[in-house]
């Protein structure tokens, strides 16, 4: 009988294993070598796993392991069961490897009483066979000329346009071998000379290059001062005919000449009063009094007049700095901490507790900003 054992997963996964004989042992071999040994990472494996063996024509497996061997999906241990041909076994439970077992019978009952014995089909052997030649390749036949349709008898003929003709050039008569001089060109005729009556267009001297101009220094611009109109003071008429500044003095009189009144005299400088700060400059003279019997003519006289006022055209006014608006800014506070307290409680609905706190921080924070407000104003 050939047993074909094909191996699933495992060690041996992808491994196809053919077998003629009666038994044949699985296991993990380390003294003595199984027909199918599996590798140590096979732990589901044991020692002396099992046998297939041949009994009366059948495939008989016989478990020997510790964990046990499934078999159409039923546990084995340390039993025996009949195979089929097809049928998987899985060594060592869920988790082990897995082998289908595959068989042929080489013997077949014909007759009651008689064997007939038949032998296995010889393999198959492939023969590789030369490729065949490849055919020649067919020669490629020349392109066929254009065959020209065949045009009725009224047929018109359209040709392309042809190309304008070009300009002939005439060459000048070469002189001839006999000296003759060949026909002279017309003169070119020259313009007149303009007349007087026409005016002739002279384009000015080109500019000769000199030293750089420089302009003129731009006037300061004059901002006439603002007059301002002294008062209207009428003149006084003379009195009796006496001329202004001037009175009847008796010639007899003696006559009183103001004299300025003298310096002081200055004291010696002592050693202390040189370490002094210097003294102030002296004062001018006073202008002497006129005399009363100068006599000053009318058209050299002048009538005192008083300064006028000076107006300022742009007044300062004295204003007052503009204190801060701390009743505004506080109601705005108390506002906002009102807001805040209505969110926080209503809406929020946290404890009002917490926010005890924040009016005093407000308070004292709009106290601090007051005293540093009425420092700076001093």
């Amino acid at each position: 009988m050939h047993i074909t054992i094909e191996c699933l997963t495992g060690s041996l996964a992808g491994k196809v294993l053919a077998f003629d004989q009666e038994e044949i042992s699985l296991g993990r071999g380390e003294q003595k070598e199984k027909d199918i040994d599996f590798a140590d990472i096979d732990i589901g494996v044991s020692r002396n796993h099992g046998l297939i063996a041949i009994r009366a024509g059948r495939v008989v497996f016989t478990d020997a392991s510790r964990g046990g061997t499934l078999v159409r999906g039923q546990r084995v241990n340390n039993d025996s069961v009949e195979l089929r041909s097809g049928d998987e076994l899985q060594l060592g439970g869920p988790s082990g490897p897995r082998l289908r077992v595959r068989y042929r019978a080489l013997t077949q009952i014909v007759e009651p009483g008689r064997m007939h014995t038949q032998m296995p089909d010889p393999p198959e052997t492939l023969i590789d066979l030369p490729p065949a030649p490849l055919p020649p390749p067919r020669p490629v036949a020349a392109p066929l000329p254009p065959v020209a349709a065949a045009m009725p008898a009224d047929a018109t003929a359209i040709q392309p346009p042809s190309a304008p003709p070009l300009p002939q050039i005439t060459a000048q008569p070469a002189p001839s071998p006999n000296g003759t001089a060949p026909l002279p060109l017309p003169p070119v005729s020259t313009p007149p000379p303009p007349s007087q009556q026409q005016t002739m267009l002279q384009m000015p001297p080109a500019p000769s290059p000199s030293a750089p101009t420089v302009p003129p220094p731009p006037r300061p611009a004059v901002v006439p001062a603002p007059s301002a109109q002294a008062p209207y003071v009428p003149p006084v008429p003379p009195m009796g005919g006496e001329t202004f500044f001037q009175q009847t003095v008796d010639p007899d009189a003696t006559v009183y000449h103001p004299q300025a009144p003298s310096a002081p005299p200055v004291p010696e400088e002592t050693f202390f009063q040189s370490f002094a700060a210097p003294s102030a400059p002296s004062a001018r003279p006073a202008p002497a009094a006129p005399n009363a019997n100068s006599y000053i003519p009318p058209e050299q006289q002048t009538m005192l007049q008083t300064p006028a006022p000076v107006i300022d055209s742009n007044p300062t006014l004295l204003q007052e700095p503009a204190q801060f608006p701390w009743l505004l800014v506080t109601l705005f506070a108390l506002g906002v901490l009102a807001l805040l307290a209505v969110i926080w409680v209503f809406l929020l609905r946290q404890s009002v507790a917490f926010f005890i706190p924040v009016p005093l921080v407000l308070l004292l924070g709009l106290g601090w900003f007051f005293y540093q407000s009425r420092k700076a104003a001093g």
